[in-house]
C-alpha cells in the first residue's frame, strides 16, 4: 500500500491502491482491522481527508464504528442513524450518494458540516448478496466536490470489499456465538 504521506491521485496510483487493498483485505481475519485498513486507504486518495465507517444492523440502523479527522461534537451528532431516518433509508437503497455543502437543504446538517469544515461527502454503501453491511463515508475539507475519477475508485473499492467484509462479519458472529 502507498505510504500514508503519499497522496494518490493518478489513475495508475488508484489502480495500484485498489489492488493492494484487495490483497490486504483478503488476507485479514479481523473485521475491525479490515475496516481500519479500508478507511486509512481511502484517506490516502487525493482530496479525501476525513471519513467514517458505519455498520448496519439487522433493523437497518447505522452505527459509526470508526472515524478519522472529525471533532468530538461532529461524531456525537452523526454516531447513530435509526432505521427510519432519511440517512439510513438512503444507505439501504444501496446506491452511492454524493453531497456538497452548498447544495444541502437541511439547515441543521448544513450548519454541522459548516462548523466541521466539510465541503463534500461520498456515502458509499458496501453490500454483499444484495444487502448493505457497511457504509463508507468519506469527505473533503479542501474541495467543493469529489471528482469523477475519485468517485469511481471509491465505488470500485466498495464493490470489491463487500464479500470480504461480509465474510469477516460472519466469522466474527460465529466466534461470538461459540
Amino acid at each position: 500500500m502507498p505510504a500514508m504521506n503519499h497522496r494518490v491521485s493518478t489513475l495508475e496510483d488508484l489502480l495500484i491502491l485498489e489492488r493492494n487493498l484487495a490483497y490486504s483485505l483478503g488476507a485479514m481475519s479481523d473485521l475491525d482491522a479490515a475496516l481500519k485498513t479500508l478507511l486509512e486507504t481511502c484517506l490516502t486518495i487525493e482530496g479525501i481527508d476525513c471519513g467514517g465507517i458505519y455498520r448496519m444492523d439487522s433493523t437497518g440502523a447505522c452505527d459509526l464504528v470508526l472515524h478519522r479527522h472529525h471533532s468530538p461534537q461532529f461524531i456525537q451528532a452523526v454516531q447513530h442513524f435509526g432505521a427510519e431516518s432519511w440517512e439510513a433509508q438512503r444507505v439501504q437503497e444501496g446506491k452511492p450518494i454524493y453531497l456538497q455543502l452548498q447544495s444541502l437543504t437541511l439547515p441543521e446538517m448544513k450548519a454541522l458540516w459548516g462548523v466541521e469544515g466539510i465541503r463534500a461527502v461520498a456515502v458509499i454503501p458496501i453490500a454483499h448478496a444484495g444487502h448493505v453491511v457497511i457504509c463508507l463515508n468519506v469527505g473533503t475539507k479542501t474541495t467543493d466536490g469529489i471528482p469523477l475519477l475519485i468517485r469511481q475508485c471509491i465505488e470500485s473499492i466498495a464493490l470489491h470489499s463487500g464479500s470480504v467484509l461480509a465474510r469477516l462479519h460472519l466469522e466474527e458472529e460465529l466466534r461470538e456465538t461459540q
